[in-house]
């Protein structure tokens, strides 16, 4: 009777990429069943998001249910949630990180024969701690060459390597204010320059054209989504009422403006050089994140 092979991928994920997804799947055709961890530590994953271009941080919650979503359909791989809250941080908690998972191993009857990774560092610890075979999965990223890291940093540069449902999560939501000018074919110039190249759904960049007293439920909105406000365009007043209501929430920490000053609305022939400066302060904007 043969024995059957359980293999094991422990990762961040954070976000999970093509990369990710292409190590997962060459990693199950080894084996009959693969057992694929999503870690989480508050603490790490929290500055994770306040260093990245994020717009929305993940919960750990979202990051197993888009490993679940994206690997559906492919028999025999389980994926799990893993904290490691309390735990030091790599790579100096090796030991309590090891006796955590295998308790959780234990716990869920699962006995890995094989260990599956990308990260060549992490091998000799994998075989030290498990007492398992290791095998690395393209460690110097050739097939993909993207990180999770680099998306983190600079996610438009490697868009095509994040899956689509993880996208919106870095979707740049720009603000603007409705009576920025008095030629009414200013706003829909800067919104047809920029909406032209978006995919509907899957968007880099989105607009909210609003009022001064649509700006609470506007707020709200952000609020409940937990999403962060990129940019505000719009007179300094407009600016500060924003500021004033957004900023006890937390939805400004990586937002930047563009102050549009009132003389500048006033004069018509000024609308040429005003969507000049708006177009480039958008595009500044796109392309620190690439």
């Amino acid at each position: 009777m043969s024995t059957q092979k359980i293999g094991l991928i422990v990762g961040k994920f954070y976000p999970l990429h093509q990369g990710h997804i292409n190590m997962i799947l060459s990693a199950k055709l080894t084996v009959d069943e693969l057992h694929v961890f999503v870690c989480s530590e508050t603490k790490r994953d929290w500055q994770l998001y306040l260093e990245s271009a994020f717009t929305k941080a993940p919960t750990s919650t979202d990051r197993v249910q888009w490993a679940k979503e994206l690997l559906q359909g492919i028999e025999g791989i389980i994926v799990h949630g893993f904290n490691e809250d309390g735990i030091p941080a790599y790579p100096n908690g090796w030991q309590a990180w090891s006796d955590r998972l295998k308790e959780t191993l234990i716990a869920k009857s699962i006995k890995p024969t094989m260990i599956f990774s990308s990260e060549l560092q992490d091998k000799d610890f994998y075989q030290k701690y498990f007492e398992t075979a290791v095998t690395l999965v393209d460690p110097p990223r050739d097939a993909f060459p993207v990180s999770a890291t680099k998306i983190r940093n600079t996610p438009f540069q490697y868009w095509t390597y994040i899956p689509t449902i993880i996208r919106s999560f870095f979707t740049k939501t720009i603000i603007i204010e409705e009576q920025l000018s008095p030629n009414t074919a200013l706003l829909p110039a800067i919104l047809k320059l920029f909406n032209a190249v978006e995919v509907l759904g899957y968007e880099k960049i989105t607009f909210q054209t609003i009022s001064m007293h649509e700006i609470p439920k506007t707020i709200k909105m952000h609020q409940a989504d937990n999403r962060q406000i990129s940019a505000i365009i719009g007179s300094q007043g407009f600016i500060n009422e924003i500021q004033q209501q957004a900023d006890p929430i937390d939805l400004l920490q990586k937002c930047t403006t563009l102050s549009i000053k009132p003389q500048d609305l006033s004069l018509q022939h000024e609308e040429h050089a005003l969507f000049n400066e708006i177009s480039s302060f958008i595009n500044r904007l796109m392309i620190l994140d690439q």
